[in-house]
């Protein structure tokens, strides 16, 4: 789960926390947690969450799994693991919002052109899923303007049905007749698998998991070559939970439509007890705005050959809805 947090990282805060009114907080796509935009903010096209298009501040929101909460806190407030991501901790303070646990973290995060701009972080323990709430401003002095000034209330809403979930994702997927839906989160990500289970920490049945970058690609990485992006898409294969000694066997680029596709074919081990065996299948759609859609497939290395083509199918299956 560590490592997955780490990449969550990359998006991420919040200062007043005024009391919400019902009638004005939005909740973008199907976020479980909402906000009051500020004035002139649009709800973004590329990401869960909203933007001023004309200055480029933004806030993002993302969430996890409930059961998440602790290790995100580890992480958070690791001041080591926030600096290896570019973010310095200015300030740390755990509050109550709405009733729900909360930590915000205010300070400033170097991106990739160099340039260190004003952050804010929040994360709010839920009571369906851990939200994790972002305010950015990359043309503010990262000294002094103070980034959680963007953001105003954070709500969380009733659980939405999976089949509202499905219908606020930006992409559309034909489900293979022997898997089903198990989790939905934010608006941008899907997990589904072909098995009772729910719990997929041993991957002991096949999953598909898809979702949408919360960041276009040259903000993450300022290498935008072949050879950069397959770096950069083979460090992303790592921060899979509950896996390790990863091995990339193959990687490619090829064209889906007018979309350039990277594909990773890799081994790895689940670091459960016993480990076993997984084979691995990284497929990432670079899309016209810059961003990425990313599946990733994974099964137990014995039923590989058997579900690859469902898989597959399901991948070559998901369409990007017109906004």
């Amino acid at each position: 789960m560590r490592k997955v947090l780490t990449a969550s990282l990359l998006a991420l805060s919040v200062s007043t926390l005024s009391e919400a009114q019902s009638d004005s907080v939005v909740y973008p796509g199907a976020a479980q947690f909402g906000v009051i935009p500020p004035d002139g903010w649009e709800e973004s096209r590329e990401f869960t969450g909203f933007i001023n298009y004309n200055s480029s501040e933004s806030i993002v929101i993302s969430e996890v799994p409930v059961e998440g909460w602790s290790q995100l806190v580890e992480a958070f407030t690791d001041p080591a693991l926030l600096q290896s991501q570019g973010i310095i901790a200015t300030e740390t303070e755990t509050l109550a919002i709405d009733g729900l646990e909360s930590i915000r973290i205010r300070g400033w995060q170097r991106i990739a052109n160099g340039d260190d701009i004003p952050k804010c972080i929040i994360l709010i323990r839920g009571t369906s899923a851990v939200g994790i709430v972002s305010a950015q401003a990359p043309f503010e002095d990262s000294r002094v303007f103070n980034a959680c000034d963007l953001i105003n209330s954070i709500t969380e809403r009733g659980e939405m049905s999976m089949s509202e979930r499905l219908d606020a994702l930006p992409y559309a997927l034909t489900l293979a007749s022997d898997y089903r839906y198990i989790s939905s989160f934010a608006g941008s990500a899907l997990t589904v698998t072909k098995g009772p289970a729910s719990e997929m920490s041993s991957f002991n049945q096949p999953t598909l998991t898809i979702a949408i970058s919360i960041s276009p690609l040259d903000a993450v990485t300022s290498d935008q070559s072949d050879a950069g992006l397959d770096a950069y898409f083979s460090n992303l294969l790592t921060t899979i939970p509950s896996l390790q000694n990863f091995v990339v066997e193959e990687s490619n680029w090829s064209m889906t439509g007018k979309n350039r596709m990277h594909r990773i074919f890799a081994s790895a081990v689940t670091d459960s007890s016993p480990s076993a065996n997984v084979s691995i299948l990284q497929a990432t759609k670079i899309l016209p705005d810059g961003n990425y859609l990313r599946m990733v497939g994974i099964t137990r290395s014995s039923v590989w050959e058997e579900e690859e083509a469902t898989i597959l199918s399901m991948m070559n299956s998901v369409q990007m809805r017109n906004k």
